[in-house]
């Protein structure tokens, strides 16, 4: 079955995920995470790619970027070969070593900008404890509160300077308010279903070739999407309407 054209970006901003096959680990290692960053350092200079938002984590990596669809087709398969190519010779194996191609997720509307940019910050986070993403150097939440400037582009650090003016205003955004959602569970759970929850609808968009928002609209993908929840999570039906009926709110940029 051929492959379905990426859906290109009317602003020219995606959410980009790669994964290894499989699920496996394949940034386990601190030194794995930073070969993945150095290599997207190295190929930024040679495509006219721009990077909002970053996060490297064990088994998968999240970018948000701003391209051409072309180019980013070019610059993701460079940065990808380079990557499996070193996995393989440090771990003397052969074969893939991401799951199919990176998956792209257009982004049209500001506020679904900032809380993509969100999502992909708190991807390091089992819990409300933000005090740990001020230690994880491979996410650029890092980079944005400590100023570094290393893979973010120039306009990524002016967006975030005008949007908020102060770190703690920063820091604010961050700290999702999901107590909301339900009643009878901790914020710690609820905000680790919530994460689960967009992974899982992220996964869905790609796989059936529709935008999230549609998934969480029309009847049918609703109900499968629900399904999945309560598989996932093992949570009532009730409860994966609440936090289908938040994430609605999310994309909109009401939540």
């Amino acid at each position: 079955m051929p492959r379905k054209p990426r859906q290109e970006s009317v602003t020219g901003l995606y959410h980009i995920m790669a994964r290894g096959l499989n699920r496996s680990a394949i940034f386990e290692e601190n030194r794995e995470k930073s070969r993945f960053i150095n290599l997207l350092r190295d190929n930024l200079s040679q495509f006219e790619v721009a990077v909002y938002a970053y996060c490297i984590m064990p088994n998968h990596i999240h970018l948000l970027v701003k391209t051409e669809i072309q180019e980013l087709s070019s610059f993701m398969a460079k940065v990808l070969a380079a990557y499996a190519q070193y996995y393989n010779f440090k771990n003397n194996r052969i074969g893939y070593v991401f799951q199919d191609r990176f998956r792209s997720q257009c982004i049209e509307e500001e506020e679904y900008f900032w809380n993509c940019l969100r999502y992909i910050h708190l991807n390091p986070l089992n819990d409300r404890d933000l005090n740990k993403l001020l230690k994880y150097k491979y996410c650029s939440f890092y980079e944005y509160y400590y100023g570094k400037d290393d893979i973010l582009c120039e306009k990524a650090f002016a967006a975030k300077e005008k949007r908020f003016q102060t770190k703690k205003a920063f820091l604010a955004f961050h700290k999702m308010d999901n107590r909301d959602v339900f009643e009878d569970v901790s914020e710690d759970t609820q905000w680790n279903n919530l994460r689960i929850a967009r992974e899982v609808l992220f996964d869905m968009q790609w796989q059936l070739g529709v935008p999230e928002e549609e998934i969480l609209e029309y009847i049918d993908t609703r109900r499968l999407f629900g399904e999945v929840l309560m598989k996932s999570l093992g949570i009532s039906k009730k409860d994966a309407d609440e936090i289908q009926a938040y994430l609605r709110k999310e994309i909109k940029g009401t939540g």
